[in-house]
C-alpha cells in the first residue's frame, strides 16, 4: 500500500523505468519519515507494534488522501460527495460502494455507471 499511495499522490501513470524508481525511492522516504514520526510520538516500540503503527498511519493517509473520482480525496469527502453524510454514518453497502472506487473512480463512478456497483 505504501506504493500505491506514493504512486497516487505523487507520480503519474507512466509506464518507465524512470518512474518506478522514483517510486521506491519516495516509498522508503515515506516509510522513514513515518518511522521517525511513530518513535518521536510513541517512544520504545518493538519491532511488531511498530509495523502495525506504520501500517496503520499508511492506510489512514490513504484513506484521506486517495481520488474517489467527482474531485472528492479521502474517504470523509467521498463519503459527503455520494451519499450526502459522513464517514461515520455510511452503511455497509455503500462503504462497500466506495471502497470499489479508487480501483476505477471514472469507470466505477455511481453518478455515471451505477449498474457497475452491483
Amino acid at each position: 500500500m505504501p506504493q500505491q499511495l506514493v504512486k497516487n499522490l505523487l507520480l503519474t501513470n507512466e509506464r518507465k523505468v524512470s518512474r518506478k524508481l522514483k517510486e521506491i525511492i519516495l516509498t522508503s522516504r515515506l516509510s522513514d519519515v513515518l518511522e521517525s514520526q511513530i518513535h518521536q510520538e510513541m517512544g520504545g516500540l518493538n519491532a511488531t507494534e511498530l509495523r502495525k503503527e506504520m501500517k496503520d498511519r499508511t492506510l489512514e493517509l490513504y484513506l484521506n488522501y486517495i481520488s474517489f473520482g467527482n474531485n472528492a480525496f479521502g474517504v470523509e469527502a467521498a463519503s459527503k460527495t455520494y451519499f450526502g453524510k459522513s464517514a461515520i454514518d455510511l452503511t455497509v453497502l455503500e462503504s462497500s460502494i466506495l471502497a470499489s472506487l479508487p480501483k476505477g473512480p471514472s469507470l466505477y463512478d455511481p453518478y455515471k455507471n451505477p449498474e457497475l456497483l452491483m
